[in-house]
């Protein structure tokens, strides 16, 4: 993704589809090139609000190095992990999501 970096934001669901109150606890953003892979990029992910779920994650250009060209596609896999005092979750708890990038000419 380059020179510029990005933003990802989301809000928290449980299975029942209802925000996760994430007040109190830190929320860790992990991105991977495969559904199964090594992260490539992971870090503190930043709480927009937190009784409601909202969350975004700013990357630097460093975090992520994928070569590609101009107007080039790239799929990236996402995940967000919250910890609280005695508990530790994975949101997809599926898995991955899939994140396409795709630049704006």
């Amino acid at each position: 993704m380059g020179e510029k970096g990005f933003i990802i934001s989301t809000i928290l669901l449980n299975v029942s589809g209802n925000a996760i109150d994430i007040t109190g606890k830190s929320v860790k953003f992990l991105l991977s090139l495969q559904p199964t892979g090594s992260n490539v990029a992971s870090g503190t992910a930043s709480e927009v609000d937190a009784v409601n779920g909202s969350v975004q994650y700013v990357a630097a250009a460093a975090d992520s190095t994928e070569a590609a060209g101009y107007n080039t596609v790239l799929s990236y896999y996402c995940a967000w992990q919250i910890t609280g005092t005695d508990f530790q979750e994975t949101l997809p708890n599926s898995g991955f999501s899939k994140v396409v990038y795709q630049p704006i000419p």
